[in-house]
């Protein structure tokens, strides 16, 4: 099996509304990844296989809305902020389905969202 390429697309600023739109109703509940690299190069996972909520922009910075697993002791959906985004690029694989997203900030953070599989959650039903 040969390993899969990724492939990087900078979604345009004027764009963003409409794409965190899409991009969180077309994966809805998804299961993700989320974590941040700070300009120092420090690293935080803040969840692991969590439920996407949402993805959306709001008074100069973006929120990344999960709902921990159900091993977590709190259920509460939890936004993860990123200020002063200045550049989105979405990862994808070579058929252009969607592997997540890097959200860049002016001061050098990236947030990081990976999906734990690349298909639906219906489709997986459990069995990655």
């Amino acid at each position: 099996m040969s390993e899969e390429k990724i492939e990087n697309r900078i979604i345009e600023k004027k764009r963003w509304f409409e794409f965190l739109d899409r991009f969180s109703r077309q994966h809805k509940n998804w299961l993700v990844t989320v974590g941040v690299t700070e300009s120092s190069g420090a690293q935080t996972v803040f969840a692991e296989n969590a439920r996407l909520n949402n993805i959306y922009e709001a008074k100069g910075e973006i929120a990344v809305a999960i709902e921990p697993p159900p091993s977590h002791d709190s259920r509460k959906i939890t936004p993860i902020h990123i200020g002063s985004p200045h550049k989105i690029i979405l990862r994808q694989v070579d058929d252009r389905t969607h592997k997540g997203l890097t959200i860049e900030s002016d001061h050098g953070t990236r947030l990081h969202l990976e999906f734990r599989s690349t298909k639906p959650p219906e489709m997986v039903n459990g069995k990655i």
